[in-house]
């Protein structure tokens, strides 16, 4: 539970940097947590959440691929930390 919690706080830190233009950081630290975003996501019980987490994942790496940090901050605040709550 308090691996969920430390892992619900960076992804808040990333979307934060992300929404205050602060790209190279939000990227960095997003980098550092998306294997342990990979373990998390592998250890959901419920095999649809577990889909619907993968495909958030999916579109938040899009999101950055594409350099569309808005949207990137989007779907972490309103979609991942959702899932993670």
């Amino acid at each position: 539970m308090e691996q969920l919690n430390e892992l619900r706080d960076k992804l808040q830190t990333v979307a934060d940097a992300l929404y205050q233009e602060r790209v190279d950081v939000g990227f960095r630290n997003l980098c550092l947590i998306i294997p342990e975003l990979e373990i998390t996501i592998t250890e959901i019980q419920d095999l649809e959440l577990q889909n619907t987490a993968v495909d958030k994942l999916k579109m938040a790496l899009e999101a950055m691929e594409s350099e569309d940090t808005l949207l990137l901050a989007d779907i972490i605040q309103y979609e991942l930390l959702e899932i993670f709550s």
